[in-house]
């Protein structure tokens, strides 16, 4: 599904939505931003394709990538390592400001804290 939503993304109109078990990712492009929106439960059992998602995206001209987790309910130890793989390659490639990340729930951001995740992104609420 992966390869569906990175060929829709080169059409700067296209949005595509997947469901994956409890999640529901969208991927869009939109002049330099590029957005991708999780709304569920982001776990082990789906995490790899939003990181397969966020790399192909990564590797785009995106100006900004826009990771919106405001509809995130609930992310595993698997999830919060992709975030904090996600904002330390920014990081290493002094990109720091082109991951953005729209502030998920209270009790999502909480947990993101807690586990010291929350220092390596950028957020936005």
């Amino acid at each position: 599904m992966s390869e569906r939503l990175a060929l829709a993304a080169q059409d700067p109109w296209a949005e595509q939505f997947v469901r994956l078990g409890e999640l529901v990712m969208s991927s869009e492009r939109d002049g330099d931003m590029h957005a991708i929106s999780v709304n569920g439960e982001m776990d082990v059992a789906n995490a790899g394709d939003v990181e397969q998602e966020l790399s192909w995206v990564e590797a785009s001209d995106a100006r900004v990538i826009l990771m919106d987790l405001s509809g995130l309910t609930f992310m595993d130890c698997t999830a919060m390592r992709l975030l904090s793989s996600a904002g330390e390659r920014a990081r290493a490639r002094g990109e720091h400001g082109r991951l953005l990340v729209l502030r998920p729930p209270q009790h999502v951001y909480h947990a993101l804290r807690t586990a010291g995740v929350a220092e390596l992104l950028s957020f936005a609420d």
